[in-house]
């Protein structure tokens, strides 16, 4: 919420400001992409970029493994999405970095806008890279001795880079922005679900395991009759309850 208001409070450059750019301050590294802009390849990113943010783990109800779980992956999914979106736009709001296409002559009434200095970082790509990097890592965690793995890890890695690629080309990031958005997103979608993973392979779980307390513990624990004893609140133990909930 920080960030959405931050960026709701930036504004755009003046026609004084505008005129004063100059395609030499860029850094060399990105010097190449100032000028460039095109609405084509701006429509092809957002359609590489939207439909895989649902179609990435929206393929994984397909895999046997994770469809049994898949509220707990849904739910990671909305976790994981939510801190690449988090440090996005905290980024956009804090940082002013105007977009290639400034230094050019395209761009009409979005010259002027308020998203014309969101540069730093590229969002599309690091969204995008967050949710096919999530959706390999589960794949991968659900499905360890898959041999399709090469091939989920690569669609992981290509789709982003040519959301990346078109986002250059439309003018909307310079090469850095969108390095930093695939490195930022692809980190994300793998530690998030990494840093709620057991060491038996499952996910943690809340449940009262003892007494009234409720205690975080792989599902095999909770599962477990000797990890069990009756709550006084309800007289039923935390085996009993998840096997209720069909987790056990």
């Amino acid at each position: 919420m920080t960030g959405l208001y931050l960026v709701q409070q930036k504004s755009g450059l003046s026609d004084d400001e505008l005129a004063a750019l100059d395609r030499n301050d860029v850094p060399k590294i990105d010097r190449f992409v100032a000028g460039k802009y095109s609405e084509s390849a701006q429509l092809t990113s957002d359609l590489l970029c939207y439909p895989t943010l649902l179609i990435a783990p929206g393929l994984l109800a397909l895999n046997p493994a994770a469809r049994g779980r898949y509220g707990q992956v849904a739910a990671l999914y909305l976790e994981t999405m939510l801190a690449t979106d988090a440090l996005f736009t905290m980024s956009v709001g804090t940082v002013s970095r105007n977009r290639p296409y400034l230094y050019g002559t395209e761009g009409g009434s979005a010259r002027t806008g308020k998203i014309a200095t969101n540069s730093f970082f590229a969002g599309h790509t690091a969204h995008t890279a967050t949710a096919t990097f999530f959706a390999a890592k589960v794949f991968h965690d659900f499905n360890p001795d898959s041999p399709a793995q090469p091939f989920i890890w690569g669609a992981a890695a290509v789709v982003p880079a040519a959301v990346a690629y078109y986002r250059i080309e439309a003018g909307k990031h310079f090469l850095t922005d969108n390095l930093l958005g695939y490195v930022v997103g692809s980190s994300i979608g793998v530690l998030v679900p990494q840093l709620h993973k057991t060491s038996g392979g499952g996910a943690f779980r809340c449940c009262p395991c003892r007494g009234s307390t409720r205690t975080a513990l792989p599902t095999a624990a909770c599962c477990s009759p000797s990890a069990c004893s009756p709550s006084p609140a309800t007289g039923l133990c935390g085996r009993h309850l998840l096997a209720k909930a069909g987790l056990c």
